[in-house]
């Protein structure tokens, strides 16, 4: 029998991929073990249903997992919930089909239909989900902090541990964002590093990019430059709860202030909303051979990659170097034409 292994954070996302792309052995359970999952599968998925996510294909004896007439995903079981207290089936209808699993916190966006009943939703999200809180979102995250806007609906306590890609961040989701749809770039940058490296990253949060680059990686240093006290607070711990104290020096600080001159062989710049007015910043970060930039920013998808690399190829000229791109990627949709996405460009 087929299955697809991944961690208990993530099945209700994996399960939600993998039914999309109607894979699934609905004749069969899914079975928890531990820290991790087996889905049923009848074929095995094309990599990119899962991309993001972290999981093993591999087969277990037939007879191993338990028969089921019919497999329920977790959005089914809150609507049996729903039914099951009288709600209309208009209400049940209203019921989002979409969430966000960070650790113990699960964020969610309420329906304005279902706005006198948010707190009885979040409860039966929270029971089927098994989560100890519940956040609603209201809108998008805000300042140069990069506050959300959520309120606690469900549950006690807002502080998280998320675990991905073998790196533990942990955060309080009332204050700091975390985009899971990133998941993807912060596996790619682990993976990006080379050994020896000396990386700078210009706006580090509470570890989005140096933690992956520290713990999957082996760089030498990575100066990590954050603004906000309470995400330097969480960036700060977050380096000594995944053990790379000796690799990573956390800076408080506005990274036009704090970031060493001269010394990267990689700049990071994972922040979207002005980034390009760093560039100068970037340039003078790196060291007297070059390297590579990592800028994101929002763009218009038939922008990219050319007004983003315009504005690198500007800066380098005023710092009296020259650029070349490496590649470039959309890391996630934020409108019908509107993109985050990211160049590498190489600068010597």
């Amino acid at each position: 029998m087929r299955v697809v292994r991944v961690r208990r954070d993530d099945v209700d996302e994996a399960l939600r991929r993998l039914l999309g792309a109607d894979v699934v052995e609905r004749g069969l359970k899914v079975t928890t073990r531990d820290d991790h999952a087996l889905i049923p599968v009848r074929v095995f998925p094309p990599t990119s249903v899962l991309r993001g996510i972290e999981h093993q294909l591999g087969e277990v004896e037939d007879g191993e997992l338990p028969p089921r007439d019919q497999l329920r995903t977790p959005l089914d079981h809150v609507r049996r919930d729903a039914r099951e207290a009288g709600w209309s089936g208009d209400a049940v209808a209203l019921l989002p089909d979409r969430w966000e699993r960070l650790g113990r916190v699960l964020l969610i966006r309420v329906p304005g239909g279902l706005a006198e009943r948010e707190a009885e939703m979040a409860g039966m999200y929270a029971r089927v989900l098994r989560v100890g809180a519940v956040m609603a979102e209201e809108g998008p995250v805000t300042g140069v902090a990069r506050r959300p806007s959520v309120r606690l609906r469900w549950g006690e306590g807002t502080v998280t541990v998320h675990r991905e890609h073998g790196v533990e961040y942990e955060f309080d989701t009332a204050r700091q964002m975390f985009s899971k749809g990133n998941v993807g770039e912060r596996l790619r940058m682990g993976r990006t590093v080379r050994d020896g490296e000396t990386v700078v990253d210009m706006f580090a949060g509470i570890g989005y990019f140096t933690l992956p680059m520290a713990v999957l990686g082996s760089p030498r240093m990575v100066h990590a430059a954050e603004i906000d006290t309470e995400a330097h607070g969480y960036l700060t711990s977050n380096v000594g709860r995944n053990g790379v104290e000796d690799v990573v020096r956390p800076l408080l600080g506005d990274c036009r202030e704090v970031v060493p001159r001269g010394v990267a062989d990689r700049v990071v710049m994972g922040y979207v909303g002005g980034t390009e007015g760093f560039l100068d910043v970037a340039m003078e970060a790196l060291g007297p051979d070059g390297g590579v930039v990592h800028l994101h920013e929002k763009y218009g998808i038939e922008e990219v990659p050319e007004r983003p690399m315009a504005a690198v190829e500007a800066a380098a000229a005023d710092a009296g170097r020259s650029a070349r791109l490496l590649s470039w990627r959309e890391v996630k949709s934020y409108a019908p034409a509107i993109v985050h996405a990211v160049v590498d460009v190489e600068v010597r």
